[in-house]
C-alpha cells in the first residue's frame, strides 16, 4: 500500500513539473515571439541552404535540421 501511494505522489509531482515547464516553453513559441524572430530565422535558413546547395547535395539532418536550432 505504501509503495502504491509513493508511486502516485511521484507521478503527480512529475505531471505538475511537466505542466509548469511546458507552459514556460510555450511562451517562447508564441506567434508574437516567432514573428519577432522571423527575419533571423529566414537569414539562418537561407545561409544553411546556400551552403549545401553550392555542393549540390547534403545529408539533411546534419547539414540543416541539427544546425538550425543551434543558430536561432
Amino acid at each position: 500500500m505504501i509503495r502504491t501511494a509513493a508511486a502516485m505522489v511521484v507521478l503527480v509531482a512529475r505531471h505538475l513539473y511537466h505542466l509548469c515547464g511546458d507552459a514556460l516553453v510555450a511562451k517562447g513559441f508564441s506567434p508574437r515571439v516567432i514573428q519577432k524572430l522571423e527575419g533571423r530565422i529566414r537569414d539562418v535558413v537561407t545561409n544553411l541552404i546556400d551552403k549545401f546547395a553550392a555542393r549540390g547535395k547534403a545529408e539533411f539532418v546534419s547539414a540543416f535540421a541539427s544546425e538550425l536550432p543551434l543558430r536561432i
